[in-house]
């Protein structure tokens, strides 16, 4: 009796072992085809854990890649997310959690001739969200107190031209908490806008930075000439 007890015990702790994998799994691919079906490029999630005590998503090794056309080989990179869940309601299938950090996040901007790569993007993120507007009711869907990018370098690329240029932290509250919530896609969808924000605010300070030392160095050499 007392080995019978132990051969099932330790069945149904392989059982739940492999339900627990196999939901991280599980979790992966969502992500993964989430991100790729709204961005138009492939996705790829290095490892997903569910943590139990507290409750939390952890994603590592999270890489976006860049559409057709562009030099760099990704568009956007992070080294870890952390989602930590506060509760689930089963029945509204809503997850509210108290903040959502993302750390060591890469983004590369880059232009070629007429197209940009933040173009394609967006215009990605558009075309899903008129073709699926009325598919997210079933889905479940998050509200995050406090979503936090940290480490955020953005890559500037314009034709031959390159810079990199670090970016402060982006802080984006109550996500979600207007709509009754946003889907995994959507989630995405945000993140990645406001990082595409970010770095184009970067592009443009560092073309005014250019235009200012320009004219500063016209102003210098006009003045020079008056005083030789």
């Amino acid at each position: 009796m007392k080995r019978a007890l132990i051969v099932f015990l330790a069945a149904a702790g392989l059982s739940g072992a492999g339900t627990f994998l196999y939901l991280q799994y599980s979790l992966r691919s969502t992500l993964e085809q989430a991100i790729g079906e709204r961005v138009g490029t492939d996705a790829r999630v290095g490892l997903a854990h569910i943590g139990l005590f507290p409750w939390r998503i952890q994603l590592k090794g999270i890489a976006i890649h860049n559409p057709e056309g562009f030099d760099a080989s990704h568009f956007i990179k992070a080294r870890d997310l952390q989602l930590r869940i506060a509760r689930y309601s089963r029945s509204e299938k809503l997850i509210r959690s108290p903040q959502m950090s993302i750390d060591g996040m890469d983004v590369w901007v880059e232009r070629q001739g007429l197209r940009s790569n933040t173009g394609v993007i967006q215009a990605n993120l558009r075309h899903f969200d008129r073709t699926h507007a009325l598919s997210r009711a079933d889905k479940t869907k998050f509200i995050i107190r406090e979503l936090r990018i940290r480490g955020l370098k953005a890559h500037l690329r314009l034709q031959s031209a390159s810079t990199t240029a670090d970016i402060p932290d982006i802080v984006l509250r109550n996500v979600g908490a207007d709509r009754g919530g946003v889907t995994i896609g959507e989630l995405a969808g945000i993140v990645t806008q406001a990082a595409i924000r970010a770095a184009l605010r970067a592009e443009a300070a560092e073309r005014l930075g250019r235009s200012v030392e320009e004219r500063a160095r016209k102003l210098e050499h006009k003045l020079g000439e008056l005083f030789d």
